[in-house]
This record gives structure tokens, sequence and C-alpha cells, in this order.
């Protein structure tokens, strides 16, 4: 966030990382920007063009939906090897192989007592006279650290940046199909507004007195405004 400063400078982040009482209610009270605000903050900090050129709109888009059918693809794979990499950090190594330890030389002494005439001389892990091998092992299961948390992390890692990304796409998606429903419905309204300044009737001014199809025109003016 450091590199970011209009975040870093926010009154949302400033809100969070010096509250002055508890921080949902505090982010709570805060005003929504405006949509224009928004818009200029984006153009201002990751300087946004806002008209394009239309090839590289085509283009972004292009990148955009064969990115999105990636992670349809992938995110299940990704979540599968996240549940593994859980299941594996979750395993104590120091616990696990002192237990091997333990097996190993109760196995020994085992061994010893049946096939070698309880001789002690014979004894590796269990040889109180050289105890170097027996003292490694120990100290190897103290300092034995389980490479799957780091894995784990890192898949999560991955699994979050996907999901952000996809959450994003979805709802431009989800945005882009509001917008052309908008355009659509100001398009008719420009029609019926155009028809009412003719002097012609509507469909929906049919029955309306002349003073109610003014009140229309005043509507459907401020609608498409």
């Amino acid at each position: 966030m450091g590199k970011n400063p209009h975040l870093l400078n926010s009154d949302t982040f400033k809100a969070f990382s010096r509250p002055s009482g508890e921080v949902e209610k505090v982010l709570a009270m805060h005003p929504k920007p405006t949509p224009e605000a928004i818009i200029e903050r984006f153009k201002t900090t990751l300087f946004i063009d806002e008209y394009p050129d239309e090839s590289i709109v085509r283009q972004s888009k292009d990148t955009i939906n064969e990115f999105s059918a990636f992670c349809k693809r992938v995110a299940p794979v990704l979540m599968k090897i996240k549940k593994q990499a859980s299941a594996l950090r979750n395993n104590n190594l120091t616990t696990l192989t002192t237990q091997l330890l333990t097996s190993l030389t109760k196995y020994e002494e085992e061994t010893i007592t049946t096939y070698a005439d309880c001789n002690a001389n014979k004894l590796v892990l269990g040889d109180i006279n050289d105890t170097e091998i027996k003292d490694k092992s120990e100290e190897l299961s103290a300092t034995l650290k389980n490479p799957y948390v780091e894995f784990y992390n890192w898949v999560k890692g991955e699994c979050d940046d996907i999901e952000s990304l996809y959450e994003a796409i979805k709802t431009r998606d989800e945005l882009t199909g509001t917008k052309q429903k908008v355009e659509s419905k100001k398009k008719t309204d420009e029609k019926e507004l155009e028809k009412l300044n003719q002097g012609k009737r509507t469909f929906k001014t049919l029955l309306k007195s002349s003073s109610g199809r003014q009140v229309e025109i005043t509507n459907l003016s401020n609608a498409i405004s």
C-alpha cells in the first residue's frame, strides 16, 4: 500500500489504521464517493484514458474473456490443491519424526534381541556408548520445518488473486449489462419524447389530457437527463 499513495492517504485507510472508535462504525459513517469522484480518482492515479482507441478496447475485451475462461478452468483445480496443501501443512513434522525415531529404536531393540543374541554393540540408535546418531536424529526432529506451510500460503495467495480478478470481471460484466439496459431505456424515452414534442399521441399518453402529456414530457426529459 505504501507504493499507492491514493490508497495510503485515503480517508478510509486513515480511519482503518488510526481509528477513533470501532472501525466498522467509523467506516460506516464515511460518505460514499460519487461515481464522478471515483472516475476522477482512477483517471488521475492510474492514468486511465477515458476514451481509448476502439482497437485497444476490443483487444482488452478479448484478453478479459480469455482470462475469464481460464479462471473457470483453473480455479477448481487450484482450490483442490489448496485443500490438499492445507492437510499436509497441519502435519507436525517434529512429532512425526520423534515417533518414527522411537519406532526405529524399538524395532532395532527387537531385532538385536532376536537375531544378534542381545549384543548391545550391534545397536545404532540405542548405542549408549555412542549417542552421536541419536543426538543428531533428535536435533533434526526439533529443527524440521514443514515445507507445505509455505506452499499452502503460496497457493492461498494464488487463489485469492484469481478470485479477486474473477470477481472484478463478473462485476464489470454486470455493469456492462446495466449500462446497455439504461442506454436502451434512454433511446426508448428519447423516441417517446420526440413524438410528444411533435404533438403525437403515444401508447402511454393515449388516454391522457394535454396537461397529463405535459407532465409526461417533463418526466421523460428529467429521466433522459
